[in-house]
């Protein structure tokens, strides 16, 4: 195998084709701007749940507040999260701590499992035992909470997409304003109903909501680091696209996979025609320029060869051992 050690000008060129387009990692300002922003109010609501949970006796309101408290817990984690991928790249960290926001969201969505089943229990046992509630009271809260998360929620909402951290605080806070709905309609049905078994059911609802978004940041974040193709991009479509590129004969070896929510890297193999330096450094670029506006692909590594790489012998020796 020859990786680009026929020239000379390694010295002036990044031979392994990565992109310098203007792109911006830093995520963090706005990211801790918002966050801050929604630790603030929960910190408000959870104070105001618990109280009137307690005073008036409803599981769905303690339920809600547990679900805040979970949600401070979760956003706080974010919040040092997105500090912590702002710091440099070094040594050790290569790629910096981009990575911290997918450990944030392991521990978020564990957490968020197991106040679901807490909440299911308890549920149970008020189903099995109904207590009586202060209606309006509740309602008050509920509504208070409600008018919190939407505030919340619009101010995230602008901003979730790009960032795996957002949006786990941006599903907390969905998940927290229909549990706040939940809630208040509760207060208005045992208030005009006296069912007080619609509390705990409103309760197991929340729960259910709870788990719901908790699976599915677990799953998005084990995808994340299984280095899985991120979602949305095709491996298919990748090597096609590379190989479209003029002077590409052949594309293989393709591994593309995220750092976080808004890095992707991809490694690949190509053959070229004609092998000259100066055609070489043409098509690297070009590939990595593609990748960048086709795919959001951010730092491709690009080996270019000129026969069949030593992977590809040593596979073949092995299918073939000498003798047989």
């Amino acid at each position: 195998m020859r990786k680009d050690d026929h020239n000379d000008h390694d010295q002036d060129h990044d031979h392994q084709g990565h992109a310098h387009e203007p792109h911006d990692h830093d995520h963090g300002p706005t990211a801790a701007g918002q966050l801050t922003f929604a630790i603030t109010l929960l910190s408000l609501t959870f104070v105001a749940e618990v109280i009137g949970g307690i005073w008036t006796g409803s599981l769905a309101l303690l339920a809600d507040a547990g679900h805040v408290f979970m949600d401070l817990f979760a956003l706080t984690l974010s919040l040092v999260a997105a500090r912590l991928a702002r710091l440099p790249a070094n040594n050790t960290q290569t790629y910096g701590w981009h990575r911290a926001e997918i450990l944030a969201a392991l521990i978020n969505g564990t957490m968020l499992i197991v106040l679901s089943i807490a909440l299911y229990r308890e549920a149970w046992e008020r189903f099995q035992e109904p207590s009586e509630i202060l209606t309006k009271p509740m309602f008050v809260v509920a509504v208070i909470g409600l008018i919190v998360n939407i505030v919340i929620a619009y101010r995230l909402h602008g901003h979730h997409g790009s960032d795996l951290n957002l949006k786990s605080a941006y599903l907390h806070v969905l998940g927290d304003t229909g549990a706040s709905v939940g809630v208040v309609v509760a207060a208005v049905i045992i208030s005009f109903t006296g069912w007080s078994w619609v509390d705990p059911m409103i309760s197991a609802v929340i729960g259910l909501l709870i788990l719901f978004g908790a699976v599915r940041l677990l799953f998005n974040a084990g995808h994340i680091l299984l280095e899985s193709v991120p979602k949305g991009i095709s491996l298919k479509a990748v090597g096609a696209a590379i190989e479209e590129v003029e002077g590409v004969t052949k594309v293989h070896d393709v591994h593309i996979w995220a750092v976080c929510s808004h890095i992707v890297n991809l490694s690949c193999h190509i053959n070229i025609e004609p092998r000259t330096p100066a055609f070489h450094d043409r098509v690297v670029k070009a590939i990595s320029e593609m990748l960048w506006k086709r795919f959001c692909i951010m730092h491709p590594t690009i080996q270019v060869e000129y026969e069949a790489c030593s992977e590809e012998l040593v596979c073949q020796d092995m299918e073939h051992p000498a003798g047989q």
